[in-house]
Order: structure tokens, then sequence, then C-alpha cells
């Protein structure tokens, strides 16, 4: 059993090291770019640009898809936790549930479900359907992270965060060994130099400690 995190990945995040976590976000899967001008800037902005044009004309409206299942709000202003809603059977579900549960994601930045059964390939597929459903552009598919190790058995489009790998000079936050001193050596937002910029980052709990673990 575990548990699943869908979030908006622009927020702020901090892993802590004795976690083993699954992470995917979703986006372009075109070269960085360089420096962008105002003028191609504001072809993003409206549309102008194909690479960067989302498919939906205008923004999803919550139908009540999801109103069936138990929900507690984490906190006043982010984060809503949904009860008895597992993803394998998302995966089998109307469109109009998935377009919900992204609205719900976009209003309240994360979403938790817990005791689930699901397997990184289905990870992966609910990912992908997920941010079609909410209107990606048509050139966008699974991202794959600039820090994923190469070879990993789950694929480059899943990354591992690892205490064991980080104890080993390995893992995604070594490079950040040598600053861990500081605060804002953890604060960072995902993948938002791409010319189109991640939609959602989704996390399973793999190993969970006794204490910490927060993200």
């Amino acid at each position: 059993m575990s548990d699943e995190t869908l979030k908006r990945p622009s927020s702020p995040s901090s892993d802590n090291p004795q976690t083993l976590k699954l992470q995917m976000t979703n986006s372009n899967n075109t070269t960085m770019p360089s420096a962008v001008s105002n003028g191609a800037a504001a072809a993003n902005i409206i549309g102008g640009n194909p690479v960067a044009r989302p498919r939906l004309s205008k923004p999803l409206v919550y139908s009540g898809s999801l109103d069936s299942f138990k929900s507690a709000d984490i906190t006043p202003v982010i984060g809503r936790e949904y009860e008895g809603l597992q993803v394998v059977d998302l995966l089998k579900a109307d469109d109009q549930v998935i377009r919900d549960l992204a609205v719900t994601i976009s209003q309240r930045g994360v979403v938790f479900l817990r005791d689930q059964h699901v397997t990184p390939n289905q990870m992966k597929d609910f990912c992908l359907r997920l941010t079609e459903l909410a209107g990606c552009p048509e050139s966008s598919g699974l991202h794959i992270h600039p820090l994923t190790e190469e070879g990993s058995e789950l694929g480059d489009q899943i990354s591992v965060i690892s205490s064991e790998k980080q104890k080993k000079g390995g893992g995604l936050t070594h490079q950040l060994s040598d600053v861990s001193r500081f605060a804002s050596a953890g604060w960072h937002t995902d993948i938002s130099f791409e010319q189109v910029p991640s939609d959602y980052a989704m996390l399973k709990i793999h190993t969970l400690p006794p204490t910490g673990g927060d993200t």
C-alpha cells in the first residue's frame, strides 16, 4: 500500500532525505530554450506559439463528479484529501471525472490519495491522461527530469528520491550537499525553465520513515 500526492509543481517544496518517492512531471519534451524575447514571450501567453498553445479554448469548470467521495481540506487554503479514490479506478473513469480532479488540483494546489495499489506504469498512464484532459499542448508528453539517473529500471520519466542513494553520494539532491546548511538550498520550482512548463507532479511514497517525510 502507498499514498499518492498530485500537485501543481510551481509551489515551493522540500524533500525529506528519509523518504523514497517516485516523482513524475508532465511537460513538453523540446530542448531547453535560451533567452526568450519579449515578442516571443507575448506569443506564448496569448497562444501564438504552436508548441505552447493549449488544447482548450476556455477554462475547465467543475461538474461535481467527485462529490460522492468523502473529502477533507488539509488547510484552509491548500490541499485536499479524498477517501476511497483509487488511481486504478480513475484510469477507467469517465473523462469528466478526470477533468474535475484537474480542476480540484488547480484550486487546492495538491490532492492526497491514501492506500493506493498502483504500479509505476499505471502512474505514468494516469498522469498523461490527466494532463491531456486538462488541456496541455499537443506537443506535450511525460517529462524527463534533468536529474533523473540514466538507465533506471523505472524508466526515464520517473525520478527516485532515496535517502540511501544520497548517503552514497547519489540521488536527486546530492548536488546540494555542499550547501545543505543553507535553508534556501531546498527551495525550488519544478521545470519552470521549459518552453512549456510541467502541469503536474505525481509522487508515490514507497518507504515511509517513522517521522518526517513531508514535501
